[in-house]
């Protein structure tokens, strides 16, 4: 952005546990967006159940190993991130 510009940036914050309910309909949005096709279904729910029920996503906000920033602009947005160790040879 240029001294010039007035658009506004964007916001990121940590998710809070009430956020949980908004990340599961987001993720639910993309995955029926873009899985169908590639694969079933019933798979595509499986995935869901799997790794984004809305207890799930509030147990990996309390992780102390999972980060999730909610990412607001003109509208909001959610990463999800997890540190791994990285064990040299």
């Amino acid at each position: 952005m240029s001294i010039t510009d007035t658009r506004t940036p964007p916001t990121i914050k940590p998710a809070k546990v009430n956020d949980a309910k908004e990340i599961y309909q987001l993720a639910r949005d993309i995955w029926f967006l873009h899985y169908p096709g590639l694969i079933t279904i019933k798979q595509i729910e499986y995935m869901l159940e799997q790794k984004y029920t809305v207890n799930k996503i509030q147990e990996l906000i309390y992780s102390q190993e999972d980060l999730w920033l909610k990412v607001s602009l003109n509208a909001v947005s959610y990463t999800h991130l997890r540190a791994h160790e990285t064990r040299g040879n």
